[in-house]
This record gives C-alpha cells, sequence and structure tokens, in this order.
C-alpha cells in the first residue's frame, strides 16, 4: 500500500542498483532467489503466441515457508495481502459505475456529496466536503474530480491512519481525514495519497448501493474468474484463511553462505476494512495474472470486456496522466488511474509501453510488472525482448516477485545487541542494516532472463 511519500524507488525500477550482500554471476531463476535467502512466490508469464487468451507459464518458483511454526512449505497458491495493487480494483469499479451514467469522473466529488454524506464521515451539520490548502492564505474550499483521486493529484493528506481499527464503515474511515487540509492544490502534483483511495471506495459503495466486497466480488472478482481474490474489512479475525502467508521478519548473515540467524514476528496489525480501496484486497499470483492478462488485452476482439462495455475506458484507465520520475532518456514513470505506467517522455504513444506496482503492508510485498504486448497485427510491440507473436510483435508478459518477508543481512552478535540496548524503535534500528534488493530489482533481474 501504503507509502505516504513522494520519495519512491522508481529510479530503481529499470536499473539495477548492486548490493554489497548479493553478488551473482550468471545466475539462474532460482538461484537469483536463493542466493539472497529469499522467501516468497515468483513467477513469468507471456501471452501464447497462437492461442488467443492462453497464457504460458515461463517459470514459477516458491521458496521459504508459508507457516514458520508448522514448517509448512510455500505453496504456488499461497493467499497475499496484495496491498496497493487494491487501488486498480477501485479505479475499474468506478469506470464500470461510469459506464453505467451513474457517475461523471472527470467532474468533481463536490458534484456527488451531500449533507447524509458529511454525517457518514462524522462531521454531521456540514453540507460539503470543503479542503483546503496548508499553509495557504486562500481558505476557498477547493474542489476535486474523481480523475485526480484516481491519478495522486489530489493532495488529500496522508497521516498513516489506515493502521487503526476500522471504525465500522468506510465513511468513517475517510472521516479521519475529511478535516484535514490539502498539501496542495487539486491537480498540481504528485502525491501518494492512500486517503484518496479511501474516498473512492466509499463512492463505489454509493454509487452501487453494495458493500465495496460484494460490488468487487460480482463485478469484478467473478466476471473475471478470480477464485481466491477477496475482500475482508475485519483481516481474517472472523475467519481464518489458512492459504494466507505469515508476514515475518528475516535476519541472514551478511558473510558465507547467508546462513539464517533469527525470525522475527511481523504483523499489519489492523483491520483490512481501514485500508479499504488504498489496500485491503487478498489475492493469489495466478489471480491477479488472471486479472492483468484479461483486462489488459487490447486486441480487437478484447479491449477490457468483460470488465468493461467501451474499450475507450481501458484506454482511459491506462493513459498516463501524473510525472512521477524519470527513468531514462526516453522513458517516465507516471500514474494513471490506479496504476504505474512507463511511457515515452512526451507521452505520445497512445498506450504506456509497461504497467507496475508493488504494494507494500508490513513485510508483505506484491511486485507485478506487466509489459504490453502486440495489439492486433497491426499493433505495435512494446517489450523490447523475444516472445514474438505469429505477426512478429512481441507478446504481453507479466513478472511477478512476491515476498510476506522483510529480509535484513545482520550477524547475530548486532541483532543481540540491538535488543540489549533498548534504544529506539525497532523501525528505527533495522533502517541502518543492509536488506535484500527490493523486489523491483529481483522482478527486473528475472524479467530479463526471459
Amino acid at each position: 500500500m501504503i507509502r505516504t511519500a513522494t520519495g519512491l524507488l522508481f529510479a530503481l525500477l529499470l536499473v539495477v542498483v548492486p548490493v554489497a550482500a548479493f553478488a551473482l554471476h550468471d545466475p539462474t531463476p532460482s538461484s537469483l532467489f536463493t542466493s539472497c535467502n529469499f522467501t516468497g512466490n515468483v513467477a513469468v508469464r507471456r501471452a501464447h503466441a497462437s492461442v488467443p487468451g492462453a497464457v504460458d507459464v515461463l517459470y514459477r518458483g516458491e521458496f521459504g515457508h508459508l507457516d514458520l511454526r508448522g514448517h509448512l512449505p510455500m505453496p504456488p497458491d499461497a493467499h497475499y495481502p496484495v496491498a496497493s495493487n487494491t487501488k486498480v480494483y477501485i479505479a475499474i469499479a468506478l469506470y464500470q459505475l461510469q459506464e453505467q451514467q451513474r457517475v461523471d469522473l472527470a467532474r468533481p466529488i463536490q458534484e456527488y456529496l451531500t449533507a447524509a454524506d458529511m454525517a457518514a464521515f462524522g462531521v454531521p451539520g456540514e453540507t460539503n466536503y470543503c479542503p483546503t490548502v496548508q499553509g495557504n492564505h486562500d481558505t476557498r474550499c477547493r474542489n476535486i474530480t474523481f480523475e485526480q483521486l484516481l491519478d495522486m493529484t489530489a493532495g488529500i493528506a496522508d497521516q498513516g491512519l489506515q493502521f487503526l481499527p476500522f471504525p465500522g464503515s468506510l465513511g468513517a474511515v475517510f472521516g479521519r481525514y475529511v478535516t484535514k487540509p490539502l498539501v496542495h492544490e487539486p491537480g498540481a502534483s504528485f502525491y501518494y495519497s492512500n486517503p484518496s483511495f479511501m474516498l473512492a471506495a466509499y463512492f463505489v459503495e454509493k454509487f452501487s448501493g453494495l458493500r465495496l466486497q460484494v460490488y468487487l466480488k460480482r463485478n469484478i472478482f467473478d466476471i473475471v474468474g478470480l477464485e481466491h481474490t477477496y475482500f475482508d474489512v475485519f483481516n481474517g479475525k472472523m475467519g481464518f484463511d489458512p492459504l494466507r502467508v505469515e508476514e515475518h521478519y528475516k535476519f541472514v548473515d551478511p558473510t558465507g553462505a547467508h546462513d539464517l540467524v533469527a525470525i522475527g514476528a511481523c504483523s499489519s496489525e489492523f483491520d483490512m476494512g481501514s485500508a479499504n480501496g488504498a489496500g485491503g484486497i487478498v489475492s493469489t499470483q495466478d489471480d491477479e495474472a488472471q486479472l492483468y492478462f484479461t483486462l489488459f488485452n487490447f486486441s480487437s476482439n478484447a479491449s477490457g470486456r468483460p470488465v468493461f462495455r467501451d474499450p475507450a475506458t481501458l484506454r482511459q484507465l491506462v493513459r498516463p496522466r501524473t510525472w512521477v520520475g524519470t527513468i531514462n532518456s526516453a522513458q517516465n514513470s507516471y500514474f494513471a488511474q490506479g496504476l504505474f505506467v512507463v511511457a515515452a517522455n512526451n507521452r505520445s504513444a497512445t498506450l504506456p509501453a509497461s504497467i507496475f506496482y508493488e504494494g507494500e503492508v508490513m513485510c508483505s510485498h506484491t511486485m507485478n510488472v506487466f509489459r504490453i504486448g502486440a495489439i492486433d497485427g497491426a499493433g505495435r510491440g512494446r517489450h523490447q525482448g523475444g516472445g514474438a507473436g505469429p505477426e512478429g510483435h512481441p507478446r504481453s508478459m507479466m513478472t511477478q516477485v512476491w515476498s510476506p518477508a522483510m529480509t535484513y543481512f545482520v550477524s547475530a552478535a548486532t541483532l543481540e545487541e540491538a535488543q540489549l540496548s533498548q534504544q529506539g524503535s525497532f523501525l528505527g534500528i533495522f533502517a541502518g542494516w543492509p536488506r535484500r534488493p527490493s523486489l523491483s530489482q529481483l522482478a527486473y533481474l528475472l524479467e530479463a532472463m526471459f
């Protein structure tokens, strides 16, 4: 999820940075992960060369344990909190509701709010949402469009309140933010805001008349065939998921064979209902891949169907909108609608070259990278590697690296010293220790092997 600053790791996404504790010559997919004592699930898929809609699994790997106490090995269908990979589902839902003419996403959200909504946010007596901009003497109300909610330019301040218990409704969740000033003028620039997607999720319920989990299941999960994807507001407290990964810290000796020193408990310690549209979904790699290969198929016989009715809707969803960072002399990263995308610097392409997201919830991280392939026989290929389709154009390709563990390279002596020092928070102590390569680094290293 659940990043609160703009200093994201985009500079690392396409440029591999050497890591002292991680060095291999001519690695294989397996050795790439075993060398850094990786725990998690890894997969590489490519659209089939001749069967429309079919997908080939080029590589799949399972490392470490699903359940450490029970010594259960990691299965290929492990269930992960996908964190911010939830956001695209909320964007999809609102675009579906726009196709049903229940909302115009280009319009200000204030046009759709009433006193009843403000009461749901915990501010009875107010007639509408009236955010101002912090540090600005102009105290007029600012309008925010739905598209700005979804492209990270709304400026709704992120204060980490998703880690509080679920207060009972999505309205009450956004009520934690409703009186806070914006960090900048709406539409001005990129600001990573989880509350924007919490408010967007509230609108999904408002416009559909359904609970968020019901809407998502009926209109996305069931339609696409996502059999192991769900949203649980109470994070398993009312029903145990035996395939849910156990989040944990791993402490690995930085020398020699990188032997395991210790394992530490790591818990999200919040109800998924408080994260809701910003990061509340649990899923599997297979289900996420099913969504991506189904939705981001731009051939004329698909173009977003069956998720969307109109092919133009899909292109609105993925169009590069908000500049985030420079990748190289030819490409930038942008935020689209619930997605990060890579596109030409001048945004001249009608489609991005790739879609990516790394969701983060405490120790569980889920990195998806999707290279958009050819578009029919006359389409332009995007991925520059191999895997050409029957017309000679590259095929769509997806790389996934998911892990429930944060791995730190530290000696047993240093770990013991930290335990005895009683100085600072444990997160502050960890910050100075070397970590395994980021999932984005590992994903692009893995992708390059295929």
